[in-house]
C-alpha cells in the first residue's frame, strides 16, 4: 500500500479544490488560496519571456506582445476560479484568445480601413497555406507573427490554468520556460539580465506552490500548523532561488563534445522541419551563428539589414572559429554542395529528384568514370569533417566517393499526348506538341495494337515511350500516349549525401570532374541544348517583370553573339554592383532579381548569382545556381585547405553542349575564373581572394539557415546549444516533455514489482484519478470488493485481477500462460472504464 499512498498524495496536488456556495468561485478570483504574490510571480515570469521575444526582432513588423501574454494570463485565472465543468469553460478561453489574436493580426496590417485590414490578413494568410501546400517560398512575416501571437496565448493561458486550476507547477512553469530558452537559444550572448531574472522568478514561484501544495495536504489530514508571515515566506523563497541561480551560473562548464555527438544524431529528424522553416519563413532573422545554407531542398533570400553590428560581430567571432571541412587537394576552389533549378522570384527550390545509390569504394587513378564532355579533368580532394553534416563535398561534377552515399538527381518528368483532344497539349513542351497531329493521323485506320516502334520513331530523339502503359486506346482507337525524356548519359548529379552521416574528425575522398575549357572552346560550343537541359534550365516564373527580360537582351548585347559571350557580358555588368552583406529585402510582392536590378544595385553572393541565372535563362541559355564554398584557408601544417562559414558563397552553373556545366562567379567579392587555358599551381588560399576579407564581411554567413552544430562548436570549450529550432516549434517540444512527464510519473516505482503488482498498482493510480482509489484500512481483497460495487459490470474482471495479484503476492504462485492471457484482457477491460472515469471526473 505504500506505493498507493505516493500515487494518492502525487494526483491530489492536481485536484481542483472544490468550494462549499455558488459565490465562492467569485470570492476566490478576488481572494486567491494561492494569494496574489503567486499571480504576480507568474505574470513577472510571463512578462520577461514576451519581452526576450519582443526584443529579438525576429521581424521589423513584430507588434507589442506583452499584453497579449498578460491578457492570456489573466484569463485563465479568472477561468480557473469558476467552478463550473472544465469543458464549459473551454469554448470560453477559444472564442476570447481567437477574438484576442484575430486583433492582433489585423493591427499588424497596413491596409487602409478595418475591412482592408482584414480582408489584407485573410489573403496573406490563405497565400502563405497555398506556398506552403505547394512548396513554395514565403517572405511575408505576417504568418510567423500569427503563430508566434498564438504561441504566446495558448502557452501563458496554460500557465496559469494548470497553476491555479490545479496547482500543477511542473506544467504551469515548464511552457514558458522551453519557450524563453528556445528564443534565447538564437540569441547567444544576448537577455542575460533578463534569463537571470526569469530563473530567480522560476523558482520562486515552484518553492511557493509546493509550499501552498503541502500544507493544504497536511490541514486536509488534521495537522495542526503554526501559521506562516506571507513577507517571510516570500522572501526565503527569493532568498533561495537567488543563491540557487548564482550558483549553477558559476558552475565549471562541461566539455560536452560525447553529449554533442549523441545530440546531433537524435536532433537529425528535425532537419527536414529546419527547412521547411527557413522555406516559409524566409523574413525571419537571426542573431545566432549558424551557416548561411542548409543545402536543403530550398534558398531564400535573407537580409541583415537589420542586424546590429554587434550582433554581427559576436556571430562573425563564433563561426568562423572552426573549420566545416578541411580539404586536401592540387586544384582549390568552387566546393559545390547542391544545386537548384526553379527560380521562385523569392529564393530557389529543386523540382522533384530522384536518389541513386552509390557504393563508397576507393578509386584507383587507373580506374576512374570515364567523362562524356570534352575539356574536363578529373580531380580527387580528400575531406575531413570538421561540422557533421551529410552533405558530401567535391570540386565541379562529383563522380565517386570513398563513402557510401546517395547522389540526388533531377527526376525526367512523365508526358501524356493527347491523340483524341488536342487542346490538352498545350502545356507540353512545344517539340511534343508538334508530334501530336503526325502520330494521331499515322495512327488513324489502324484496328489492331499499333507497332510500339513504328510511334518511336515519330517521337523526338530523347523522348521515349513508357515501356508499360505507354499506348491508352479506348477500343480500338489510340487516345493518349506516356512518354517521358531521356536524360543524360551520365549522372547530372545535384549534390551527394552520406547514407552515414559521418562524425567529426571522419575522412573520406571524392573524385570529381572540373572543366578546363578555355574562353576560345566555350565560344565554339554548338547552339543546340539537349531536351533534358532546355526542359529544366530555362524556366522563370510568370512574375517576372518584363524589364528584366528587357535588360538581359540589352546586357547580352549583339544578338548574333556566342553564348559564351553573352554570358561573359552579363557577368561583367553584375560585377559593377556593390557587394554588401547588409543588402535590404525587396518588398514580399516584389521580385529578388528585379529588386536588385534597379532598385538596390547592391546585394551578396545569392542575389548576384540568382540575378545571372535569370538574366541568361531570359537569353535561353540553361543555367542554375550552385551553393557551397570557396577555396578555403591553406593551412601549411596540415597541407590542407581549412574550408570556413565565411567562405560561403553561391554561383551559376552555366551548360554549354559538348563541355558540360561551366561555373561564372559574378559577386565582385571574389576575382573572375580564369579561362586562359594555363594551368594554375597549388593555391595557398589567397590568389581567389580579391582583398583580405574585412570583419565579418569575410561571406555571408550571418544570414542563417541551419547546419546543427556550426554555432555549437563555438561556444566555450565546445559547451553543446540546442539545435536551431524555430520559435514556432516550441510548442512541439511542450507536448514531447508533457509526455515525458506524463510517462514517468505513471511508470515510477513499477520496474521492480510482478507483472499482477504493476497491474494492482497501476490499477490503485487510476482509480485515484478517477476519486475511486483505495482507502487507507482496506486490504486488496476489501478495496476490490468496494470497487466492484462502484463498478458493477466489471465485477468479474475486478476479482479476477484482485484475487491473482493477492495469490501472487501472498501465495508465491507463479502464473500459468492461460492464467496471464485472462489477466490481461480482465485488466485492459478496467483500464479503459477507469480512463473514462478519470477523465470525466477532472474535467468536472
Amino acid at each position: 500500500m505504500q506505493t498507493q499512498g505516493y500515487a494518492r498524495d502525487m494526483m491530489q496536488s492536481v485536484q481542483p479544490r472544490t468550494v462549499q456556495n455558488p459565490l465562492a468561485g467569485f470570492k476566490a478570483i478576488l481572494h486567491p488560496e494561492e494569494g496574489w504574490t503567486t499571480f504576480a510571480l507568474l505574470a513577472i515570469m510571463t512578462w520577461m519571456a514576451t519581452r526576450v521575444v519582443q526584443e529579438s526582432k525576429w521581424v521589423t513588423d513584430m507588434p507589442s506582445l506583452w499584453g497579449m501574454g498578460l491578457g492570456a494570463l489573466f484569463l485563465g485565472y479568472v477561468l480557473a476560479k469558476v467552478r463550473v465543468h472544465s469543458l464549459l469553460l473551454y469554448p470560453i478561453a477559444v472564442i476570447v484568445g481567437a477574438i484576442a489574436i484575430a486583433w492582433q493580426m489585423i493591427s499588424v496590417s497596413s491596409a487602409g480601413s478595418l475591412s482592408d485590414r482584414i480582408v489584407d490578413v485573410i489573403v496573406r494568410e490563405y497565400s502563405w497555406y497555398i506556398l506552403a501546400k505547394e512548396g513554395g517560398i514565403s517572405t511575408d512575416s505576417l504568418p510567423f507573427i500569427l503563430q508566434v501571437v498564438v504561441l504566446i496565448w495558448v502557452i501563458a493561458f496554460l500557465c496559469s490554468w494548470f497553476i491555479f486550476r490545479y496547482r500543477h507547477i511542473l506544467l504551469g512553469v515548464l511552457p514558458l520556460t522551453i519557450g524563453l530558452l528556445v528564443n534565447l537559444n538564437y540569441v547567444p550572448g544576448r537577455f542575460l539580465p533578463d534569463l537571470a531574472l526569469f530563473l530567480v522568478t522560476t523558482v520562486t514561484l515552484i518553492i511557493r506552490v509546493t509550499f501552498l501544495q503541502k500544507e493544504e495536504r497536511f490541514r486536509s489530514q488534521g495537522a495542526v500548523l503554526r501559521p506562516m508571515n506571507s513577507s517571510t515566506m516570500l522572501w526565503s523563497s527569493l532568498g533561495f532561488g537567488v543563491f540557487s541561480v548564482l550558483i549553477a551560473w558559476n558552475l565549471p562548464l562541461y566539455d560536452g563534445a560525447p553529449l554533442l555527438d549523441s545530440w546531433d544524431k537524435v536532433s537529425s529528424p528535425w532537419r527536414s522541419v529546419e527547412g521547411n522553416f527557413d522555406r516559409l519563413f524566409a523574413s525571419v532573422s537571426s542573431g545566432r551563428a549558424s551557416p548561411l545554407h542548409s543545402f536543403n531542398g530550398s534558398l531564400a533570400f535573407r537580409s541583415g539589414a537589420d542586424i546590429s553590428n554587434d550582433v554581427l560581430s559576436n556571430v562573425n567571432s563564433i563561426i568562423n572559429r572552426y573549420p566545416v571541412f578541411t580539404a586536401s587537394t592540387d586544384e582549390p576552389g568552387y566546393w559545390r554542395a547542391e544545386s537548384y533549378d526553379v527560380y521562385t522570384g523569392k529564393g530557389w527550390l529543386s523540382s522533384d529528384r530522384e536518389s541513386v545509390g552509390i557504393t563508397g569504394v576507393t578509386i584507383p587513378a587507373s580506374d576512374q568514370t570515364k567523362d562524356e564532355y570534352k575539356k574536363r579533368k578529373q580531380v580527387t580532394a580528400g575531406i575531413e569533417v570538421g561540422t557533421p553534416g551529410d552533405v558530401v563535398f567535391s570540386r565541379g561534377q562529383p563522380l565517386v566517393a570513398s563513402t557510401d552515399t546517395q547522389a540526388h538527381t533531377g527526376k525526367m518528368p512523365t508526358y501524356v499526348i493527347e491523340l483524341k483532344d488536342l487542346r490538352e497539349n498545350q502545356r507540353l513542351p512545344s517539340d511534343l506538341r508538334r508530334v501530336a497531329v503526325p502520330i494521331r493521323d499515322a495512327l488513324q485506320g489502324i484496328t489492331g495494337l499499333p507497332n510500339p516502334n513504328e510511334i518511336q520513331r515519330m517521337l523526338p530523339p530523347d523522348v521515349l515511350l513508357e515501356p508499360e502503359g505507354g499506348i491508352s486506346r479506348t477500343g480500338s482507337e489510340v487516345t493518349r500516349l506516356r512518354v517521358f525524356r531521356s536524360g543524360p548519359k551520365s549522372l547530372d548529379i545535384w549534390s551527394l549525401r552520406a547514407t552515414k552521416r559521418p562524425s567529426k574528425n571522419e575522412k573520406y575522398s571524392v573524385v570529381s570532374s572540373i572543366s578546363v575549357a578555355t574562353a576560345d572552346d566555350l565560344r565554339s560550343a554548338p547552339g543546340t541544348y539537349p531536351g533534358w537541359v532546355a526542359e529544366k534550365y530555362l524556366q522563370l516564373p510568370s512574375s517576372l517583370p518584363d524589364r528584366v527580360k528587357n535588360l538581359a537582351k540589352l546586357w547580352a548585347g549583339d544578338s548574333a553573339s556566342s553564348a559564351y559571350d553573352k554570358t561573359a557580358a552579363i557577368e561583367t555588368r553584375l560585377r559593377e554592383f556593390t557587394y554588401d552583406l547588409k543588402a535590404p529585402s525587396p518588398a514580399r510582392d516584389r521580385d529578388a532579381v528585379d529588386y536588385l536590378l534597379f532598385d538596390s544595385k547592391r546585394g551578396y553572393a545569392d542575389h548576384f548569382a540568382s540575378a545571372m541565372v535569370a538574366l541568361l535563362r531570359s537569353n535561353g541559355i540553361p543555367a542554375r545556381l550552385a551553393v557551397g564554398y570557396v577555396n578555403g584557408d591553406y593551412n601549411s601544417d596540415k597541407d590542407a585547405f581549412e574550408v570556413k562559414e565565411k567562405h560561403a558563397h553561391a554561383w551559376p552553373e552555366v551548360f554549354f553542349p559538348d563541355y558540360g556545366w561551366i561555373d561564372f562567379n559574378p559577386s565582385s567579392s571574389l576575382p573572375v575564373i580564369d579561362r586562359s587555358g594555363d594551368t594554375a599551381p597549388a593555391s595557398t588560399g589567397e590568389e581567389l581572394l580579391e582583398d583580405p576579407l574585412p570583419s565579418f564581411a569575410d561571406e555571408e554567413e550571418q544570414f542563417n539557415d541551419l547546419n546543427d552544430q556550426a554555432a555549437a562548436d563555438g561556444l566555450i570549450n565546445g559547451f553543446p546549444l540546442l539545435p536551431m529550432l524555430r520559435p514556432a516549434a516550441g510548442i512541439s517540444l511542450l507536448l514531447m516533455a508533457m509526455a515525458l512527464g506524463i510517462y514517468i510519473l505513471w511508470t515510477f516505482g513499477l520496474s521492480k514489482l510482478s507483472m499482477a503488482g504493476q497491474g494492482y498498482e497501476k490499477l490503485c493510480r487510476l482509480a485515484i484519478l478517477a476519486n475511486l482509489g483505495p482507502k487507507e484500512y482496506q486490504t486488496p481483497s476489501e478495496y476490490g470488493d468496494s470497487l466492484a460495487q462502484q463498478l458493477p459490470s466489471l465485477t468479474q474482471q475486478i476479482s479476477l485481477v484482485i484475487n491473482t495479484y493477492v495469490r501472487e503476492r501472498f501465495g508465491m504462485k507463479a502464473l500459468t500462460t492461460e492464467e496471464k492471457k485472462s489477466y490481461d484482457k480482465s485488466w485492459t477491460a478496467i483500464r479503459n472504464a477507469l480512463a473514462l472515469k478519470a477523465i470525466r471526473w477532472r474535467t468536472k
